[in-house]
Parts: structure tokens; sequence; C-alpha cells
């Protein structure tokens, strides 16, 4: 007679050259398929080598259920993601951020500047800074009128002018150079201000969007027929599984017993 042994241990000697056999992708962890399967393992506690390779397969296939889901999700925040770039809300706050930083830069420069600032380094700095004047004349346009802080830009052009008279007449500046950071450092902080309202319209506009916006093209159907063909193979491994185990463990009255133990011996002839 021969005796031979198989200690299941939860199903982790199984589970470990499964995992060398299943494809993971490349952006999924391998740990966590492990965790996946083990989690499977014990909750429908496979007895035999039958009901292991079944559960296994039931594990596998919810995990690449997840695999949709998630696809699914990236490609809805993406679609999601540009139908939000399309409209004014997105275009008014990407605007008013790109002045803060426009105005942020002017500030950084002028603070490391040393003074007095010959006259003839200015004119490429007034060329710069005038070039924020574009982006105030379309914020403007885009913003309620009440929010328009009418009073900082009026100091920060009149900064700007100012400067650029005095790189006419003088040859160094120090006042009127610093008066322009001052000024946009201001601006800046003004508009800072009202980022919240403009970041609370975009969040309005993508929860309208995400709602009453219906995304079904072929590509979602594809993934919908996909889903439908791994629930129904799950559905079927389940139900062999259930099959596998009246036979193969009947108790003596003929009623369904789950074995208790951890180890499996097999007494051959």
């Amino acid at each position: 007679m021969r005796q031979e042994s198989w200690s299941w241990n939860a199903g982790r000697v199984i589970a470990a050259s499964a995992l060398r056999r299943r494809s993971i992708g490349a952006t999924e962890d391998v740990e966590e398929y492990r965790l996946h399967l083990d989690e499977w393992v014990q909750s429908l506690g496979p007895a035999t080598a039958a009901e292991h390779q079944i559960v296994q397969l039931v594990a596998d296939l919810l995990w690449r259920l997840r695999r949709i889901e998630r696809i699914e999700q990236r490609r809805a925040l993406a679609v999601l993601g540009d139908l939000i770039e399309q409209t004014p809300e997105w275009a008014t706050r990407a605007r008013a951020h790109d002045l803060v930083l426009v105005l942020d830069t002017v500030v950084r420069m002028v603070a490391s500047s040393p003074l007095p600032v010959p006259t003839s380094k200015t004119a490429g700095f007034l060329a710069g800074v005038r070039g924020v004047e574009n982006l105030l004349e379309q914020l403007r346009a885009a913003l309620d009128p009440g929010r328009w802080p009418d009073g900082m830009v009026s100091v920060f052009r009149a900064a700007v002018e100012k400067l650029a008279e005095d790189t006419v007449i003088e040859t160094s500046v120090s006042e009127t150079f610093t008066a322009v950071g001052a000024a946009a450092a201001a601006l800046a902080t003004s508009v800072r201000d009202f980022l919240p309202v403009l970041d609370a319209a975009v969040e309005k506009a993508r929860t309208a969007i995400s709602t009453e916006t219906l995304l079904v093209d072929d590509e979602d159907r594809r993934f919908e027929r996909h889903r439908r063909i791994l629930e129904a193979s799950m559905a079927r491994q389940l139900d062999l599984l259930a099959k596998v185990r009246t036979v193969a463990r009947p108790a003596a009255s003929g009623s369904f017993e789950r074995a208790p133990q951890v180890e499996l011996r097999v007494v051959r002839g």
C-alpha cells in the first residue's frame, strides 16, 4: 500500500503555482491578486483538487470583472474630463489660474532683482508684464462684473505705465520697479480670493454632465458583453462546484457535509 499526503494550507500551495501560470496585467499588483485569491479560497473552502481548481477559476473571473470595472472607470473619467474642458466654467478657471501664475512670476522676478535696476534691462521685463493685459481682458470678459477687482487692476496698470515712463527718462529704477511687484502681488491675492467660486462652478458643471449625459458607444457595449460572459461563466463554475461537492462528499445520511480537515490523506493499494 502507498499513502500520500496533501496539505492544503488554505490553498496557498496551489495558489502560488497558479500565480505563475496566470496573466497579471502590467499595471496590476501580484500581491493584491494573491490576497484576492486567498480570500476566495478561504471563503469557499475547497477540500479537493477539483474543488480548488473551480474556486481558482471563480476568483480569476471575479478578478477580470474588477479589471473591466477599473478600465470603465478610467475611461469614463477621461471622457468626462474632455467634456468638462469644453465648458466655459473650465475656461474661466483656467484663465484665472494662468493669471495668478504669471503675476506670481512677476513678483518673483522683482524680488530677486538687485536694486537699482538699469533701465536697459527693464525693456524685456516690461514686454513680459504687458502680456498680462491679454489675460486680464480675457478674464474680465468671462467673469461676473461684481467679482472683477477693478481697483487692484487699476493700481497694477498704473505701476506698469509709471515704470515704462521712467525707463525712457531714467538710467536706473528702484521705486517704480518694486511698485510693479507690489501691485502684481496684490492683484494675485485678489484673484486667488475668488478662485474657490470658480472651482465650485466647475464642479457644478461636472455634476451636471455626469448625471445628465448618457455616454454609450461601441466600446461601452463591448465591455457590457464581456461582463455578461464573465458573469455567466462564474455562475456556471459555482454551480459546478456545488455539484462536485454533492458527488464527492455526501454524508452517511445522504445530505451534504463539509469536510473540516485541513489535511487530506488518500490511501491507494
